[in-house]
């Protein structure tokens, strides 16, 4: 059976796609003024990243900090610009996702709606606060350079916030179907049509915001790395005396806020995948101790698994986030031994 989405009873999620509302990347706020809204936002960060790269002219001091400022800058700007296209040419993948949940049994509303706002907000305000609190120069270039870098970014954590909410529904919703074969008396077929839905569901989800996760992890990858390679430089003292304190502090507190955000996309596809097992051998066990659905055990039903992917790159999963982690360490380290060989930092 083909579950249809009549978004009968569709799941309201006000924190998560109404923050992302004011700046301009909701995926359920995609009518023409509010695209008109969020392409000017996006035409000024572009704008103002330009004039910054012009006037700061960090690619022609002929230094590596300049070098991975300027380009920290203009990776955080492209990810939020194809953040936000995405975001708005699949938001019908959204709101038939939002409308398929909906069909599923009303259930008792979730705080994951407002605790991955809120989160959100916090990092991003830790980090702006943190990097205002340091910032020795608070001059027109100062201000420029934090609005062509903190503005793209609260972009991009509003964007992996709406993938993660809705993961997280999708995932509660299937907790609660494995909560109903606990029962001794339980309607297979019904839990069959469900469980379809849900997978449906994850399938628009995957599909809406596949590209947005693999820009924003590889983002969100390059600057971890960068960061901790600061904190290894800062630490070794190998920048100037007024300045090294000012970078360990604010490389730590970026690169802790960016490796949560990236353990996040990863951890919430892989709670729910494991869930899909969990109910899988479940369900068969089920099956398979009650005469009367031997030809349904014997069919194997339940054969389409809940997958989540980087825009079909990689898999989201803690296989592919150990690999990950491997690899920013190993980059990490080989910088940092290229630093120690050169005095020119």
């Amino acid at each position: 059976m083909k579950p249809t989405a009549t978004g009968s009873n569709d799941i309201y999620l006000p924190w998560t796609f109404g923050f992302a509302k004011f700046v301009g990347a909701s995926a359920l706020h995609t009518k023409l003024y509010q695209k008109v809204y969020g392409s000017v936002i996006q035409l000024s960060l572009v704008a103002g990243v330009i004039v910054w790269v012009i006037t700061s002219r960090t690619f022609e001091s002929g230094k590596l900090q300049g070098f991975i400022y300027g380009t920290a800058h203009l990776l955080t700007t492209l990810t939020s610009v194809v953040c936000a296209v995405f975001t708005w040419k699949n938001h019908e993948l959204v709101k038939q996702s939002i409308a398929l949940l909906g069909n599923l049994e009303q259930l008792p509303t979730t705080r994951s709606d407002v605790n991955v706002c809120l989160y959100g907000i916090a990092t991003f305000l830790i980090q702006l606060g943190v990097d205002s609190l340091l910032d020795r120069t608070l001059n027109l270039m100062s201000h420029l350079e934090n609005f062509v870098y903190y503005m793209p970014l609260l972009i991009n954590i509003c964007v992996t916030n709406q993938f993660v909410v809705l993961v997280k529904q999708s995932a509660y919703r299937l907790d609660h179907l494995i909560g109903k074969l606990k029962f001794g008396d339980f309607h297979p077929y019904s839990i069959i049509v469900e469980y379809n839905i849900i997978r449906e569901a994850c399938v628009f989800i995957n599909d809406a915001y596949s590209v947005q996760n693999a820009w924003c992890i590889f983002r969100h990858s390059i600057i971890f790395t960068s960061s901790t390679y600061y904190i290894g430089l800062s630490g070794s003292r190998l920048f100037p005396a007024g300045s090294n304190t000012r970078i360990l502090i604010l490389s730590s507190v970026s690169a802790l806020s960016l490796f949560s955000y990236i353990v996040m996309i990863f951890k919430c596809c892989e709670d729910i995948q494991r869930k899909y097992k969990l109910f899988k051998n479940r369900f068969y066990d089920k099956l398979s101790t009650d005469p009367r659905h031997s030809v349904l055990f014997a069919s194997r039903p339940i054969y389409k698994s809940i997958k989540f992917s980087a825009a079909g790159v990689f898999d989201l999963d803690m296989k592919t986030l150990n690999t990950t982690v491997l690899s920013m360490i190993s980059y990490v380290v080989i910088m940092l031994q290229f630093a120690v060989s050169t005095t020119d930092i």
